[in-house]
């Protein structure tokens, strides 16, 4: 989002059309909703007002091509969620009101790595997937106590099927709802 509008592009190079439904119009498409081309090779682009979206209204692109039309998550989205009743995927807007700020420096450039690997889900004792907020309560304690400077998160980028351990990565810029939310 820029100041006060929101601006969101998509590569569909061979997208007849496209709208951006969600929440917001009742999942229908609507002309306020309609990408135009940007006329840089495929590239489409939608220029909204501040209170068109608000964060965490739930949304997907309409697309139309050549013989077909669909529902696609976009590439770009930071969160994804799935919806528990029909397992169906949907973006969300994440746009806080306050956004997340580092409290801690960066540590020196030249001291040596000593990294911890883990995985937000199966970081816990008990026999569930566990949240952010778990690990940061009950883990990071344990591992800054231990000695590590540097920490590995493992399959945190959006996927599908938590089997996978994160290998069927869907949406590289969404976090991985299914442990909560970052803050």
């Amino acid at each position: 989002m820029k100041r006060d509008h929101w601006v969101i592009r998509e590569w569909a190079p061979n997208a007849t059309e496209m709208f951006l439904v969600g929440e917001f119009n009742g999942w229908k498409e609507s002309e306020q909703y309609r990408f135009a081309s940007s006329g840089d090779w495929g590239c489409l682009e939608l220029a909204l007002p501040k209170g068109a979206i608000e964060h965490l209204d739930h949304y997907l692109l309409k697309l139309r091509w050549n013989g077909g039309e669909g529902l696609r998550i976009p590439a770009f989205c930071r969160y994804v969620v799935q919806d528990p009743e029909t397992n169906l995927f949907s973006a969300q807007v994440w746009q806080p009101d306050h956004p997340y700020k580092f409290r801690n420096p960066s540590p020196p450039a030249d001291r040596e790595m000593f990294i911890y690997e883990a995985h937000i889900g199966m970081a816990q004792e008990e026999e569930k997937v566990g949240t952010f907020a778990e690990f940061t309560d009950n883990i990071l304690p344990k591992v800054a106590a231990a000695g590590y400077n540097t920490l590995e998160l493992m399959a945190v980028m959006n996927h599908p099927y938590y089997g996978s351990f994160g290998y069927h990565v869907s949406n590289f810029f969404s976090i991985a709802s299914r442990f909560g939310t970052p803050f």
